[in-house]
């Protein structure tokens, strides 16, 4: 086989790869659920954020994952994310 018929194949072969990827990348489609979650006793801003951040598909940084909450919920900051029973909280995670 000739090297030009090689390079052509090789390149013809990536090409195929990628678009092949290409084509499932698109086809991904994340779905985002939003919830209104209600406090109850004994739960922790902590404990609340690690179980829907277990939930989300993007496998974040528990941090990062609590500060998108806090910014769906100022209300948080304003109360230094203390939370009392019955308080609402939204939350939202990208569904596995």
């Amino acid at each position: 086989m000739s090297s030009k018929l090689k390079k052509a194949l090789a390149v013809a072969a990536i090409l195929l790869f990628g678009a092949v990827n290409l084509s499932n990348f698109n086809q991904r489609q994340d779905v985002i659920h939003v919830e209104t979650y209600r406090v109850k006793a004994g739960d922790t801003f902590w404990n609340v954020t690690e179980y829907y951040r277990d939930l989300d598909a993007r496998n974040l940084y528990i941090f990062d994952y609590q500060d998108e909450v806090r910014e769906l919920n100022p209300h948080l900051t304003e109360k230094n994310c203390q939370l009392q029973p019955n308080d609402l909280i939204t939350v939202h995670y990208v569904k596995k």
